[in-house]
């Protein structure tokens, strides 16, 4: 079976990565190496690997950069899944051990989109209608995500008000009928 091109870089990449983290004496690079493994697996399509490269290094204390963009990058891929109760524990995680700067400093544009869109998915405006028994969750979840970010609010607070109208309008059909 031939290997893509992209697969072959990611193999290549991959390979790479492993022996850095394996002959590097400095801790901050060995935890880089590590994350950017975990990224390889992601594109290999080989996620527990990554997931369990991913939790090692979130868990780590002697650096703050890679153990906090290992815990974002876990954090989207548990939302992905829809794994959503692991999802709420690395949320707790970052929410409780990291500060904002670090936020700011650590986290690319692209992987915060990635975080938000995978909450703000069920807020699409047709779909705020359909039943969802999680959508409050996902609203509140995503209303906090954005404080943490320093994002919002902007139109998720538009949305979860709109949620809430609904959910009080149909109760109130109930009560009459």
């Amino acid at each position: 079976m031939q290997l893509s091109s992209m697969e072959q870089i990611d193999r290549a990449a991959l390979a790479f990565y492993e022996q850095q983290a394996r002959i590097s004496p400095e801790a901050t690079v060995r935890q880089e190496a590590d994350y950017k493994r975990a990224l390889c697996h992601r594109h290999l399509k080989q996620d527990s690997l990554a997931e369990e490269i991913l939790r090692q290094l979130m868990n780590e204390t002697n650096d703050q950069r890679w153990p906090f963009m290992a815990a974002c990058e876990l954090w989207v891929l548990l939302v992905k899944e829809g794994r959503m109760a692991d999802a709420e524990v690395v949320y707790e995680l970052v929410d409780s051990r990291f500060r904002f700067e670090q936020l700011a400093a650590s986290v690319p544009n692209g992987i915060r989109q990635r975080i938000t869109s995978v909450y703000a998915v069920s807020l699409v405006p047709l779909e705020v209608f359909r039943p969802n028994t999680n959508r409050v969750r996902d609203i509140l979840r995503l209303q906090q995500i954005e404080r943490l970010f320093q994002t919002g609010p902007g139109e998720i607070e538009q949305l979860s008000q709109l949620v809430q109208a609904s959910q009080l309008a149909q109760a109130s059909q109930s009560v009459q009928e």
